[in-house]
């Protein structure tokens, strides 16, 4: 799930000694961090259940994942 987006639309117009000027621009924005969860299994059994943070700009993250067992481990993710 990410983080909401937004879009910007502006227009300007401006008038001095009979001349007529106009602007206009348009801004986006994405969503640059969301977060999500990966449930992982084994042939033996075992589970791994993670969730976590992503930052798309930086391709890094962080989170917490839990094993069957009920250990827990940290989660980090870093670009290759």
């Amino acid at each position: 799930m990410a983080n909401g987006g937004a879009m910007t639309v502006r227009m300007a117009t401006g008038i001095s000694g009979g001349h007529a000027a106009t602007a206009g621009g348009i801004a986006l924005s994405a969503p640059a961090q969301g977060g999500g969860s990966v449930f992982a299994s084994a042939a033996d059994g075992s589970t791994l259940h993670c969730e976590y943070v992503f930052n798309t700009l930086s391709r890094s993250g962080v989170g917490v994942c839990q094993d069957s067992a009920g250990e827990v481990f940290d989660l980090q993710i870093n670009p290759s």
